[in-house]
């Protein structure tokens, strides 16, 4: 089974692993680490480095982040190796899709998950007023 690691700025990792687990329930291998502003990039690097490491049974580390180009997904690209794969711009939608499918190999589920983020972004006002408009 594919481990998840979401990194990102503040408090947003530890809430999407919150709110995943509300929907889907509690999940093993997963862990959020949360940069905060007295953290150095080495070290938030180190922290990722030793999650990756426990949540790597074998089947690799699946590192979702938010904001490419900023620190935790700096800090997790280093890391990119056979066994690590990383995926920015992390949404609800790819993280629940992530805990779903984590048996597939990672490379597969990192493709598969990067649909499920692209497609769980959809204008709802516009599919609303489009509906009414054709009714």
């Amino acid at each position: 089974m594919v481990g998840i690691l979401v990194a990102s700025h503040g408090a947003l990792a530890a809430g999407l692993l919150d709110s995943a687990s509300m929907i889907v329930g509690k999940s093993e291998l997963m862990k959020a680490e949360s940069l905060q502003p007295e953290d150095s990039p080495e070290g938030f690097k180190e922290r990722l480095a030793k999650s990756i490491a426990e949540l790597d049974q074998g089947d690799g580390v699946l590192v979702l982040t938010d904001l490419f180009g900023a620190t935790p997904a700096n800090s997790a690209l280093s890391l990119v190796g056979d066994g690590v794969e990383v995926l920015t711009g992390v949404n609800l939608p790819m993280l629940l899709e992530a805990i779903m499918q984590r048996e597939m190999p990672l490379r597969e589920l990192a493709d598969s998950i990067l649909e499920s983020g692209r497609s769980g972004i959809i204008n709802a006002g516009n599919m609303i007023r489009e509906s009414q408009e054709n009714a």
